[in-house]
């Protein structure tokens, strides 16, 4: 990977978060989330207005891993690049991410007594709000990544290396 170098200390930082989540995100039966509370809003970027457990969600998200690797087999990868894919993937992304995975997995969360992090929201009604919020953030920041061919009119470079094209959801 030509940009291995360039990349490695943002994803062993993202790395990290995912880490420290993953230790503090305790489940009902282990204890109360204090600690991940304190620790998220240490982590959450200044102006980002976000609540703790949005930062929560975006520490352990993978994504940005994911594409800061995908990002280092291009030879051109500039410092700007990785900045916009650091910003872009935590918190907004990795946010976005992490909460929806939260939704799909609320029923095995309730059985496995996990805590789920959508949990925290006053109603369904502000999740849908704020999840709103995340959702514009995140494209904003998305359509901010550096492109093919120089050009902003085009794809993203890292992230379809890793994402595969939508097909149509098909009945089964």
């Amino acid at each position: 990977m030509p940009s291995y170098a360039a990349i490695v200390r943002s994803a062993r930082i993202a790395a990290e978060r995912i880490v420290t989540f993953q230790s503090l995100n305790v489940g009902n039966a282990q204890g109360d989330h204090v600690a991940l509370s304190r620790w998220a809003r240490k982590q959450t970027p200044s102006g980002a207005d976000l609540e703790w457990w949005e930062t929560a969600a975006a520490a352990g998200s993978s994504l940005g891993v994911h594409v800061l690797i995908a990002a280092a087999a291009d030879s051109e990868l500039q410092q700007d690049d990785i900045a916009a894919i650091n910003d872009a993937y935590f918190p907004w992304i990795g946010s976005l991410h992490s909460l929806l995975d939260n939704i799909v997995d609320r029923q095995e969360d309730a059985i496995t007594d996990q805590r789920s992090l959508v949990s925290y929201y006053a109603s369904p009604a502000q999740a849908a709000a704020r999840l709103r919020v995340l959702a514009v953030k995140a494209v904003s920041r998305a359509r901010a990544l550096p492109r093919e061919s120089g050009t902003r009119s085009s794809s993203p470079r890292w992230p379809a290396t890793i994402c595969p094209a939508p097909r149509p959801m098909l009945p089964t």
